[in-house]
C-alpha cells in the first residue's frame, strides 16, 4: 500500500493503521476461522533499509503469523528522522505458516513440501530395497510417528543460537517434558511422571534416533528448494559472494544424502 497523502479524504490516501488492524482481524477470523481469543496483536517498531515505522505484529497461539510495518520515516546514522513523502505499508506473512496453522500440523514441512516428501520417501524406499542397510530407511510412518507429535511442540527450544552449553542438556529437558506429559518417548502414551535430570539424559539416544532421520530429510528437501530457486534465478554455487552461500547449502545437503544417510541414488531410474 502506497499512501501519497496523510489525509483520509484525499484520493492519494489508501489506508493506514486503523484499517490495517481491521483487515488483519477480518482475514484471521473470517477467512482462516481463528477465534478472536486466540489472536494477539502487538504494536512495535521495525527498522530496515534506512526506513522505519510502527508495526503491528499478529500471533495465533504464540505463533507469529505476520507483521505489517507502517513505513513512516527515513532514518539517518545520526538518529535524525525525516518523514517519507510516500508512506508504505510493508507486509510480511509467513506463507508456509498458514497451512501449518490451519491444519494443526506438528511442523510446517509436510504442509510446505507434500509432493517432495512423498517422492523422496519413495526413492529412499526403492534404494533400501536394492541396497539394503547401506541406505538409512525412513518411511511415512517415521515422519508422522507419535514421537514427532510429542517432540514438535518443544522443538523450538533446540535453537542452536540460543542454547547455552551442551546441546544434549536441552535434548534431555525435552525428553523430560515428554515423559512428564506422555509417560514415554515413543509407543502408547501412559500416565506421565516426573524424572530426574540423570534419567532424562538416558532417553536422549532414543529421542534422537526417532527425530534426527526425519529432521535430516526435511533439511535436504528445504536445501534443495533453496538451490532450485537460486539456480533458476541465475545464481550458481561458487567460492565468491552469494555463490559461496549456495555452495555451503549444497555441501550440507550432500553430506546428509551421501555420507550420513546413504540416500544417494546408486541405481538408474526409469
Amino acid at each position: 500500500v502506497f499512501n501519497k497523502s496523510d489525509d483520509p479524504a484525499s484520493d492519494q490516501y489508501v489506508y493506514w493503521k486503523e484499517e490495517v488492524v481491521g483487515h488483519i482481524l477480518n482475514w484471521l477470523h473470517n477467512t482462516l476461522r481463528i477465534p478472536y481469543d486466540e489472536i494477539t496483536m502487538i504494536e512495535d517498531i521495525w527498522a530496515g533499509g534506512g526506513n522505519l515505522g510502527p508495526c503491528v505484529e499478529y500471533f495465533v497461539k504464540g505463533l507469529e503469523v505476520g507483521n505489517s510495518v507502517l513505513m513512516s520515516f527515513k532514518s539517518f546514522p545520526s538518529g535524525e528522522l525525516e518523514p517519507l513523502s510516500v508512506k508504505v505499508i510493508d507486509v510480511g506473512i509467513g506463507m508456509e505458516r498458514i497451512p501449518w496453522l490451519v491444519n494443526g500440523s506438528v511442523t510446517s514441512y509436510p504442509d510446505a513440501f507434500p509432493e517432495a516428501l512423498k517422492r523422496s520417501l519413495a526413492l529412499i524406499k526403492r534404494e533400501h530395497e536394492l541396497r539394503g542397510d547401506a541406505v538409512s530407511l525412513i518411511t511415512e510412518d517415521d515422519v508422522h510417528n507419535e514421537t514427532w507429535m510429542r517432540f514438535g511442540r518443544f522443538s523450538a527450544t533446540l535453537n542452536i543460537d540460543e542454547v547455552e552449553g551442551n546441546v544434549d542438556v536441552e535434548w534431555a529437558r525435552i525428553a523430560s517434558r515428554i515423559i512428564e506429559r506422555y509417560g514415554a518417548i515413543s509407543g502408547e502414551a501412559t500416565e506421565g511422571r516426573k524424572i530426574s535430570d540423570e534419567e532424562a539424559m538416558t532417553y536422549v539416544p532414543e529421542l534422537k534416533s526417532l527425530v534426527e532421520p526425519v529432521r535430516d530429510l526435511y533439511t535436504v528437501i528445504d536445501h534443495l528448494r533453496s538451490l532450485t530457486v537460486a539456480i533458476y534465478d541465475g545464481a550458481l554455487p561458487s567460492n565468491v559472494g552469494g555463490g559461496s552461500n549456495l555452495r555451503s547449502v549444497l555441501r550440507s545437503a550432500l553430506h546428509l544424502i551421501e555420507e550420513k544417510r546413504g540416500w544417494a541414488l546408486k541405481t538408474k531410474t526409469k
